[in-house]
């Protein structure tokens, strides 16, 4: 999102989106927050007197969706109890 003036649109969007989802890029506002939302924000933003002039959604590229998706298996893989192998079992029994 790229709006007039920075510091007043992200402080609102903090507060309609949460602080943990806005982050400044680029001279940009980059929301982390569901699309259907988007009416309602511009809503608020022009109300006050926020100039908007750009609203797009931003596609995360592949490497971002993989290493996201990753993440969370190599998470739950160390959730999951050590396996036996005979290698294991040789070293416990002697």
């Amino acid at each position: 999102m790229r709006a007039h003036p920075l510091e007043q649109t992200q402080r609102l969007a903090e507060k309609l989106c949460g602080t943990e989802h806005v982050q400044v890029m680029d001279g940009a506002l980059v929301l982390a927050t569901d699309p259907a939302q988007a009416p309602e924000i511009v809503r608020v933003l022009v109300t006050v007197g926020v100039a908007l002039s750009e609203l797009r959604p931003v596609k995360r590229s592949l490497e971002a969706a993989f290493m996201e998706l990753t993440k969370w298996a190599l998470r739950w893989m160390r959730c999951l109890p050590l396996r036996w192998s005979p290698s294991n079992a040789s070293s416990t029994n002697a």
